[in-house]
């Protein structure tokens, strides 16, 4: 496990310790990964598998005795003997105990004691247990250390420093990428250091006994939570099935592993459950700290669940950042439709970059915010001052016209709209481009708006303002002249470009206003040529070109100039839309928590056993028998744990069947209650004793003071005051009396309840 976080880590900051500014941090925009980060991981890949494969590799055939014979001399001491002689007592041991092997030789345990009585008496033999997949351990553990510091203190700082100092040399006065100064480093060399330790220790331990789960070694509340949590991760538990299958020898191919896993996992998350259950008291009200604990909490996360998306789509995201522009471009194009749909397109201005793109707020106050009303306006008055820009473009084009002279005269020709060439509209097309950085495929939004010169289903062109506009264009074309062509109210220069691709106009009719708008030619001159004797004119478009202005505020006629809103947005969630994070995360979270909570009706018979341990123990002799390398017994054991997944009943009878469960701790429960009652009827019981003693000593005064009132009344003085008094004394008695028969009536009664 501290090596799979290793290997994340790898994943996520490679490029980060060796400071490669080529590929960045992988994240979810990452479309190419080091090459370097990518050998790297697959190393440790590696490393992991081969860990994987040492331990489950382990079985009695890898756990073998190393022998050291020694020959006994005159005093009883052992000296080594010669190899002719370990010849020998080799070839003694073969014969008496049928060993056909030559190469590995191996001495059963049942001839320890002969080798040591007086058949041998010259030689005794003494035995290290020599553990062959420890040794594998050993050795992958001094190779990890050894990568490990190779890259931490040689690799990183030196292709670090190369990488932004151009030399693997710490120079002075620059920033240097060595071990100190790389809190990434530093990170990653602790948590190797955290595997090494936990390898470490295993070394020195040795390895768990592999015939239960490693992970799953206690039967409580946290193993069953991780053996859930670890089921549900996709692809590791068939990873780990596999290498498993792979590297141990079984008699089971692999989709009966497969199957033997999974019966396994179930019963012992059922055994897990069980010994929860077994402990809570027979119709217990659940306690409101545990409904508190289970139920609020899961309540909480699952409405979490549901609301994280909102959150990380809105304005609350913690990790919203800025997203201002970095370039804008500007097109007008003039766009004949006809009424059979075809489309014609000429180019006449363009800006393939703003003139200026500066923060509104620069100086901290802005008179355009005021001026423009955006204080005013609902959809604007929201934002942030740092992120709303003005862009300004150029008022005069890029470059100058560079249509041919012949498509020019095509152009004047359609701009004749006297005849009728079954044109549909005329229109001026504005589209204007924004460039950001994020979010990573749609690094460049685009807005256009047209503005309709010419529509053929409102009447004659010819007597519309349009049309007026269309043929002043084609005069200055024609003649090679100067032409200024307004447009009033036709643009809006607030845009919001929101965290997708979208780019849409803010339009509040009660606080902004549309724009005017100039179209201007320019720069056509005449120039005088001779053809043979003549003198002629000619038109030069050479040096003409195109115009485009907005009147701001002031009403003064400058480049045009629109006013961003732009979204903030979050790396983490740009380039997804809400539906799509919530098909991807709502839903994906919602079938692990369906998996982890809710139990399968089908699996009702599998996963409520009162008493599972006996099939655990089941499912634990398997791996012993394999351990064991009793593949028969593996096999027959397999295929009873399959015949007890068919047979219901069996299962039933060997499980316990819930309702004896339940009436076997109800028992239980009633016993300590009886237990208690029995308590509490022996206290009673003293209690009444002490009670009738102290009433026999009551009566006996009372005797007493009868005897002795009697004694007075013999005197003459007394006869009468004595008398009274003795009848008082026994009213007293009676009410004594009927006292008594009245509690040993009680006593009696209470006694016949308990029968």
């Amino acid at each position: 496990m501290s090596l799979a976080l290793v290997i994340v880590y790898i994943l996520f900051f490679f490029t980060k310790m060796d400071q490669d500014k080529t590929y960045g941090p992988v994240n979810l925009d990452t479309t190419q990964f080091s090459g370097n980060m990518v050998l790297f991981l697959l190393l440790h890949v590696i490393i992991l598998l081969y860990d994987r494969a040492i331990y489950i590799s382990q079985n009695k055939n890898h756990l073998k005795y190393r022998y050291f014979i020694y020959k006994k001399n005159d005093k009883g001491e052992g000296e080594i003997i010669s190899k002719e002689e370990k010849k020998e007592i080799k070839k003694r041991i073969r014969e008496e105990y049928s060993i056909k092997q030559k190469k590995g030789f191996f001495i059963p345990p049942s001839a320890f004691e002969q080798l040591n009585s007086e058949n041998y008496n010259l030689f005794y033999v003494q035995t290290e247990l020599f553990n062959k997949p420890l040794l594998h351990k050993y050795i992958l553990h001094i190779f990890s250390a050894i990568v490990c510091h190779i890259f931490v203190f040689i690799y990183f700082p030196m292709r670090g420093n190369y990488n932004l100092l151009n030399t693997i040399y710490c120079l002075e006065g620059e920033s240097c990428n060595d071990f100190t100064n790389n809190a990434y480093t530093i990170i990653f060399y602790l948590l190797y250091l955290i595997y090494l330790y936990l390898s470490s220790i295993q070394i020195r331990l040795g390895y768990f006994d592999i015939k239960r789960k490693s992970l799953f070694k206690n039967n409580n509340t946290f193993t069953n939570t991780f053996s859930k949590i670890f089921n549900a991760i996709p692809f590791l538990p068939e990873l780990r099935n596999t290498i498993d299958w792979t590297f141990t020898s079984t008699c089971l191919d692999l989709f009966k592993w497969y199957q033997f896993e999974a019966i396994y996992d179930t019963i012992f998350d059922t055994y897990c459950d069980a010994e929860g259950n077994d402990e809570e008291e027979i119709g217990e009200k659940i306690s409101t700290r545990k409904k508190f604990v289970m139920g609020g909490l899961l309540s909480f996360g699952l409405v979490f669940v549901l609301v994280i998306p909102l959150v990380l789509f809105s304005s609350l995201n913690p990790t919203n950042i800025l997203n201002n522009l970095n370039g804008a471009k500007l097109n007008v194009d003039l766009i004949f439709t006809y009424e059979n749909g075809v489309e014609l397109k000429y180019n006449l201005f363009e800006n393939t970059r703003a003139k200026t793109i500066t923060d509104m707020f620069k100086d901290g106050e802005s008179t355009t915010w005021e001026v423009y009303n955006y204080d005013k306006s609902v959809q604007t008055r929201n934002f942030q001052k740092p992120q709303i820009q003005i862009v300004e473009f150029s008022e005069t084009s890029d470059r100058n016209w560079d249509l041919a002279e012949p498509h020019i005269k095509d152009l004047i020709e359609l701009l004749n709209i006297t005849e009728d060439k079954g044109l549909a509209t005329i229109e001026l097309n504005i589209e204007t481009q924004f460039d950001r950085r994020l979010p990573a495929e749609s690094q460049t939004v685009s807005q256009s708006f047209s503005i309709t010169i010419i529509d053929s289903s409102e009447g004659n062109p010819v007597d519309t303002e349009g049309g007026k506009k269309v043929l002043t264009l084609k005069s200055a074309l024609e003649e090679c002249k100067g032409a200024i062509i307004e447009f009033e109210e036709v643009y809006s220069p607030p845009l919001r470009i929101t965290a997708g691709e979208e780019v849409s106009e803010i339009t509040d009719n009660k606080y902004i206003k549309m724009k005017d708008v100039q179209l201007g030619f320019q720069g056509c001159k005449k120039e005088v040529e001779k053809v043979g004797n003549e003198t002629i004119e000619i038109n030069s478009y050479l040096k003409s070109y195109f115009t485009f202005k907005s009147k701001d505020a002031n009403g003064i006629w400058k480049g045009l100039e629109f006013h961003i809103f732009n979204d903030k947005i979050s790396e983490t969630t740009s380039g997804y839309s809400v539906l799509t994070f919530y098909l991807t995360f709502v839903l994906v979270a919602g079938s692990y928590v369906q998996e982890f909570l809710a139990s399968e009706p089908e699996k009702i018979m599998f996963t409520e056993l009162p008493h599972p341990e006996s099939i655990v123990n089941l499912c634990e002799g398997i791996k012993i028998s394999r351990y064991s390398y009793d593949f028969k017994k593996e096999e027959y054991l397999y295929t009873i744990l399959i015949e007890l997944m068919r047979s219901p009943d069996y299962l039933k009878l060997l499980t316990q069947s819930s309702i004896d469960h339940f009436k076997l701790r109800e028992q239980n429960t009633h016993g300590n209650d009886d237990d208690d009652d029995n308590n509490n009827d022996d206290k009673k019981d003293k209690e009444e004793s002490d009670s009738d003693s102290d009433t026999d000593k009551e009566d006996e005064n009372k005797k007493n003071n009868k005897e002795d009132v009697q004694n007075e009344n013999n005197t003459p003085l007394g006869n009468n005051n004595n008398i009274n008094n003795y009848n008082d004394i026994n009213q007293e008695d009676q009410k004594e009396d009927q006292k008594k028969e009245q509690k040993e009536d009680n006593i009696e009664n209470i006694n016949n309840l308990d029968e």
